[in-house]
């Protein structure tokens, strides 16, 4: 299941067509299929809207009886429905019924999922047990996405407690229903850290920089976002790299950096080296900031940069542009030095490190030294 809403049709798109390109290089059994679920119409304009959603997806669309909502009852909607196509007719015996899925899941469409490494997870775990598969602290399933084996959904649909307790969060709820009526040691937990993760530059828990072990990102918000999530987990086409490297393209990206800082001046970019394992999005808008960056690094440290230091400060730097002021750059890079070993760092570190590394270049009135900047990242 996918949560989503009739307005965000271009993202359901791309993710629709994203997903259907990448099952059809895959087994049946490696397959994962995916559901839209939408809640009811809210006025005249939602009725069309999901008309034609219907009319163009009649067999991935899933629309609920209770009007579009979060926190309503949605997701139980979902899981009731997803009982009933959990099976399938036996070939041969009338009456008997074969289970078609293991696992029925709940996912929302700011998410992007690697699908033959989520799959590979599933596959391998025994058919004897009852599992939940995801991100929880005590029970609250992550909503960027959580895996229930068919079992526990089999439950939750005879189950009283899950119908007397359909609302509230929606991803707190399935924890509450678990939590009444199942006792945890039946259900085998298979929590997978930093597997599944937000955007590093993510507020919320869990945020990590991907890695080619990612099988779930979320916080694929925007655009651009959206493209680094797939490009992240399935590397960049030759065709975006062909478009996002052209010469047109290359001044639309310098002119949405100038817009934070003024006096970034444009570079003569040729002869790109890109990672195309990974999204080319930050590495672009790292290669256009570099010039200015450097500046900024030098007056704060006096050892020698590494190509993969770099590359560690700019991507910290460049995923974080929006947020960032053209007289805050010093700090900023700063910021970017005391998270660049780390694939998850937090705003308060950040800024606790890099004010002390401040301080430091203000009382030996030189820049540091790389053992320097060590010795304060390790105070905690």
């Amino acid at each position: 299941m996918t949560t989503t809403k009739p307005d965000s049709t271009a993202r359901r798109s791309f993710l629709r067509e994203i997903y259907r390109q990448v099952n059809s290089n895959l087994n049946k059994e490696e397959q994962v299929d995916f559901v839209y679920v939408y809640g009811n119409s809210v006025s005249w304009e939602t009725e069309y809207r999901l008309a034609l959603e219907e009319m163009a997806y009649p067999k991935d669309t899933f629309i609920t009886e209770r009007e579009e909502n979060m926190n309503e009852g949605k997701t139980l909607d979902w899981f009731i429905h997803a009982r009933s196509v959990m099976y399938t007719k036996h070939p041969i015996h009338d009456h008997h019924y074969c289970p078609r899925y293991r696992f029925v899941g709940k996912t929302d469409d700011d998410v992007v999922i690697h699908i033959p490494r989520l799959s590979k997870v599933l596959r391998d775990l025994p058919t004897e047990q009852s599992h939940y598969v995801g991100r929880a602290l005590d029970f609250y399933m992550t909503g960027m996405l959580y895996l229930l084996s068919a079992d526990i959904v089999e439950w939750i649909h005879t189950s009283p407690i899950s119908a007397e307790n359909a609302v509230g969060h929606e991803d707190l709820q399935t924890g509450v229903w678990l939590q009444k009526g199942l006792p945890k040691a039946d259900i085998k937990h298979h929590d997978q850290k930093e597997l599944f993760h937000d955007l590093e530059e993510s507020h919320n828990f869990p945020h990590f920089v991907s890695s080619e072990k990612s099988i779930v990102i979320h916080w694929c918000k925007d655009v651009q976002r959206l493209f680094r999530c797939f490009g992240d987990l399935y590397g960049t086409p030759v065709s975006a790299r062909k478009r996002l490297t052209s010469k047109k393209s290359l001044q639309h990206h310098h002119q949405r950096l100038k817009g934070y800082f003024p006096s970034l001046e444009m570079q003569n970019l040729e002869n790109l080296n890109l990672v195309t394992e990974f999204n080319i999005a930050t590495q672009l808008d790292a290669l256009l900031m570099r010039p200015l960056i450097e500046t900024a690094v030098h007056k704060l440290i006096q050892d020698p940069v590494t190509e993969s230091d770099w590359a560690k400060i700019m991507r910290h730097f460049s995923v974080r542009i929006e947020w960032y002021k053209e007289e805050e750059l010093e700090m900023n890079v700063l910021r970017a030095i005391a998270a660049m070993e780390l694939r998850k760092s937090d705003a308060w570190y950040e800024l606790d490190v890099g004010n002390k590394l401040k301080n430091a270049i203000a009382e030996y009135k030189r820049p540091l030294t790389w053992e320097e900047v060590k010795k304060y990242r390790e105070v905690k």
